[in-house]
């Protein structure tokens, strides 16, 4: 919705309503200077009257010159002044009408949305309470409260705007609600009991909930029974204004920052008491309140309001003086009853901001204009005296309205110019005045045409209106409405022609040449203008289609619903070519925008009434169907009455629908319990004859089943003592049996482990092999060490000996030499210690070599020692293989042994448990015998009860 009431307000501001402003405030008899219709102005001569005061004596004692240069200048300005402030005059009030026009087609906009969002409210509430999951019973019973809830709170957050849902029982209280507050009972709320007593939606003017304390507009609407057609519940629906007034001032804002308004506008709603229910965010106190009490000047002109107005009216409240647009609401018919009006105000500081700062421009180029026209007029008053006249002439001629007076120019001198601008604003301000004119106009004829189409909400009334007024504005030889069908073909379904011309009127058009190039542009909102259809570049195939009906140039603009292309509003000119205008073009757009307004309101009722005849089809049907039922369910509840009684023989009638497959079944199962009643007699018949024949027999078998169970008993005893000697064997083969399993994984483990030891010991003699190699090796390396050592020994001696040498040679030459005598101390001293390391090294390297010996022979003792090992663990291993075979036959006989043992206790203990259960099976069977027994004597007795039972039954037609 809120992109909706953006689209069309938009849409709407863009076209300028002719009005005036209030002429108690601005009155047209208060400015000396008008506009005549015959001259385009008329001047005060009181202007010149100063003229007439120069005929005193004082005017005779100047010289000729200062007579002629006062003169002069006296001419030559004050025509300028006059024209200034006739400028000013006529600009102030074009730019006040400009203003006021696009107020108020704001206003008409606003009263635009509170039509449709007031229509989208009552068309919500009836379609949530004609949904199927509140008025068909039969869906109400399947789907469960949860599911009812969510399928609520889904509707709001679908729908913006709505902040809470109620379903109302015709008691008052609430069977379901969206979150949000709300009252524990209804029975009282006017809106609940009107929708109750009427039978249909009710919308409420805005009011102040109890509970939230914020403004909302209430639709309520009866959920009826699809089934019996009486009211069973009321759905309600909350829409805070505050909602409402965002969409507007978001709107307001959107105009105010891309220029197409004078400021952000404030809102207003009066209803028919002249109380305010829709206000601006910044003044939500202001609803409530009498609209006399805040604008004074406006209230009393919105009592029977019937057209859009403007007045400038001050605010009580702020003290601010403001422009106030006001129309009336157009009535919905048969959905609600509002007689409101809409207002939109701006202060005038705002609005007329251009206004005001007009006065400096023109002031300050009047006075610029007037000090050259007076400086040129006493340069030249001696030498252009007579030109200045003729100006001064032609000025006032000017001032006097004649618009069409001009100066003849001759030369390039001051007076030359004079002339020239004068002529050059005579002509701005005719071509300005025309200006304005042409606006007036277009915009008093945009209103009228309009108010015509938008008057009624009949498809068919619209399209003629909306065809005879666009030819009556554009004055063209016909305007057609083509319509489209799904194919993109169309028929022309309104026409306006002049006399003479061919008639379009339900012509079907197939132009594929036309559906290929033109319809994605005309959706996408193109409005195309033809001055000459043969030299705009259409296809012949088009052309050939505009000669038929003598089209020699056309103006088309689409015709828009929600963005859908319903046709196209067709102007066309047969007598000549035409060059449009674009002041013509925008109006047409202009009016194939109102026009699919118009139809989107039209197409809206439609829908409404088609939905309402619907509905009231279908319950008169289901009325007759309920009727016809009943009439069938009294036939059947009587034939069900005949059965109750005993009469088996009735038979329901079989008629289509379900009461007749009702009474099928029911003839199914009168005939199904005739069998049984007839089986019954014969199956007790038959009952009492054999009980009577098998009662010996019974207790018979009763007296041997008793014999058998006591001998039974005595073969138990004997069981019993066989198989606990059966048990002793099988404990006792089981313990040999585990010993001989434990002797046997005793040997096994042993094996495991001589095998390990064996590794071990064949593992060891490597590693000893191993080690007498490297200490042989460590032999050898031990003798190298030692003739390395012998070498650095060597190496010492002789660096001692060349220590010794640097001395003596570092005493011969004295004190130049005592530093290297240092060094060759300290070289000596390093080579003694090296020595004496050589001579450890060598100790250290004799002991190694004396111990490696040694342990060589260690080694070469221990590997004899694991050799003679070997063999011993070989051996025992051998003689453990042994025991590990024999253990192993040992274990497999006494394992065969320990499981035939057990095999024999299982087996007896299985026939133990046998003859238990023959012998509780042969007691159960004298238990049995003898209650077979008692049991026939009663079967007896109640199938003689069942014989006279049956026998009340009815089941042929002779008993």
């Amino acid at each position: 919705m809120a992109t909706r009431f953006k689209q069309e307000s938009t849409s709407r501001h863009q076209h300028k309503t002719a009005n005036h402003l209030d002429n108690d405030r601005h009155s047209i008899n208060d400015i000396p200077n008008r506009v005549q219709p015959q001259s385009g102005l008329d001047v005060n001569h009181s202007s010149i009257q100063p003229l007439r005061k120069l005929g005193l004596p004082f005017w005779q004692r100047l010289s000729l010159k200062t007579k002629a240069t006062t003169l002069a200048i006296a001419l030559s300005t004050l025509p300028i002044v006059i024209i200034g402030a006739t400028a000013y005059y006529i600009t102030n009030k074009g730019i006040t009408n400009n203003v006021t026009q696009q107020q108020q087609a704001r206003a008409i906009a606003l009263a635009g949305q509170f039509d449709n969002f007031i229509a989208q409210r009552y068309l919500d509430i009836q379609n949530l309470a004609q949904s199927s999951m509140l008025s068909d019973p039969a869906v109400r019973a399947i789907v469960p409260t949860q599911a009812k809830q969510f399928n609520l709170e889904q509707y709001i957050k679908n729908n913006p705007g709505y902040d809470n849902i109620v379903v109302i029982d015709p008691a008052g209280q609430v069977i379901l609600q969206t979150a949000g507050e709300g009252i524990a009972n209804y029975s009282n709320v006017d809106y609940f009991q009107q929708s109750i007593r009427t039978k249909r939606p009710v919308v409420t003017p805005p009011r102040k909930s109890l509970l939230t304390g914020e403004y909302s507009i209430y639709a309520a609407a009866p959920v009826i029974d699809t089934t019996t057609g009486e009211v069973f519940a009321v759905v309600r629906s909350r829409t805070p204004v505050q909602y409402f007034n965002e969409i507007l001032h978001a709107e307001a804002k959107t105009l105010a920052r891309t220029g197409n308004s004078f400021g952000v506008e404030e809102y207003f709603a009066i209803n028919d008491l002249g109380k305010i229910v829709v206000a601006p965010t910044e003044h939500l106190d202001y609803i409530g309140e009498d609209a006399q009490a805040v604008f004074p000047r406006v209230a009393p002109r919105l009592a029977n309001n019937t057209s859009v107005g403007s007045i400038i009216d001050r605010d009580r409240i702020e003290r601010q003086q403001y422009l106030v647009s006001y129309t009336p609401i157009r009535q919905i018919e048969s959905q609600t009853d509002l007689n409101w009006s809409a207002m939109v105000a701006l202060p005038t500081a705002q609005v007329f901001a251009a206004r005001q700062g007009l006065f400096l421009p023109f002031f300050l180029g009047t006075s610029a204009i007037v000090l050259l026209i007076g400086a040129i007029a006493a340069y030249l008053v001696n030498r252009a005296l007579r030109p200045v006249v003729n100006a001064s002439l032609a000025v006032q001629q000017l001032g006097n309205g004649h618009l069409n007076t001009r100066l003849s120019v001759h030369g390039k001198d001051e007076l030359a110019m004079l002339g020239a601008n004068i002529n050059n604003m005579a002509d701005q301000l005719q071509g300005l005045l025309q200006q304005q004119e042409e606006v007036t106009e277009q915009a008093q004829l945009f209103a009228d045409v309009t108010f015509r189409i938008r008057r009624s909400l009949n498809v068919d009334d619209i399209l003629k209106t909306a065809v005879k007024e666009v030819r009556k504005v554009l004055r063209c030889d016909r305007v057609v409405i083509y319509r489209f069908n799904p194919d993109y073909s169309g028929t022309v379904v309104a026409e306006s022609v002049a006399p003479g011309w061919t008639q379009a009127l339900a012509e079907i058009i197939d132009d594929p040449c036309f559906k290929d190039r033109h319809i994605q542009q005309y959706k996408n909102g193109r409005v195309r203008a033809i001055d000459n259809i043969h030299q705009a570049g259409l296809t012949d195939c088009h052309i050939k289609t505009l000669e038929r009906f003598e089209v020699k140039a056309n103006l088309v603009a689409p015709i828009l619903k929600d963005n859908q292309l319903l046709g196209l509003l067709i102007a066309h000119h047969c007598a000549t070519t035409r060059a449009w205008q674009q002041a013509e073009i925008d109006l047409f757009t202009q009016l194939a925008t109102q026009i699919g307004f118009a139809l989107d309101q039209a197409y809206l009722l439609e829908q409404v009434e088609k939905a309402r005849a619907v509905a009231e089809e279908i319950s008169r049907e289901q009325r007759q169907q309920k009727e016809a039922l009943q009439q069938q369910l009294l036939g059947l509840l009587s034939d069900v009455e005949e059965a109750t009684k005993g009469n088996l023989t009735v038979r329901a009638e079989v008629t289509a629908g379900e009461i007749g497959t009702v009474a099928d079944f029911f003839n199914s199962i009168i005939e199904s319990l005739r069998q049984l009643a007839t089986d019954v007699k014969t199956a007790a018949t038959q009952v009492n004859v054999a009980v009577a024949e098998n009662q010996g027999a019974m207790h018979q078998l009763a007296d041997q089943a008793l014999q058998q169970a006591e001998a039974i008993a005595h073969s138990l005893d004997s069981l019993a003592q066989m198989t606990d000697s059966i048990q002793d064997v099988a404990a006792s083969a089981h313990q040999a049996a585990e010993i001989t399993r434990t002797a046997s994984l005793t040997a096994q483990v042993g094996g495991v482990a001589m095998n390990h030891t064996v590794d071990s010991i064949l593992n060891l003699r490597q590693t000893v092999a191993e080690t007498a190699g490297k200490v042989r090796q460590l032999s050898e390396s031990s003798q190298q060490i030692s003739k390395v050592v012998s070498l650095i020994n060597q190496i010492a001696l002789q660096t001692n000996v060349l220590a010794i040498n640097a001395s003596i040679e570092a005493n011969r030459a004295g004190e130049e030499g005592r530093g290297f005598a240092l060094v060759a101390e300290e070289i000596g001293e390093l080579a003694s210690q090296s020595s004496a390391a050589t001579k450890e090294i060598e100790q250290i390297v004799e002991n190694i070599q004396r111990e490696t010996v040694e342990v060589a022979h260690a080694m070469e003792l221990g590997t004899n020692q694991v050799v003679e090992g070997t063999n011993l663990v070989e051996d025992t291993k051998k003689n453990l293989k042994k025991i590990f075979d024999v253990s192993r036959q040992i274990d497999q006989l006494v394992q065969s042994i320990s499981h035939a043992t057990i095999a024999q206790a299982q087996t007896s203990q299985q026939v133990t448990q046998l003859m238990k259960e023959i012998a509780t099976v042969s007691e159960q069977t004298a238990n049995s015998a003898q209650q077979v027994s008692g049991s026939l004597q009663q079967t007896t007795t109640i199938a003689q009860q069942l014989q006279a039972s049956v026998g009340a039954f009815k089941v042929d037609d002779e008993s």
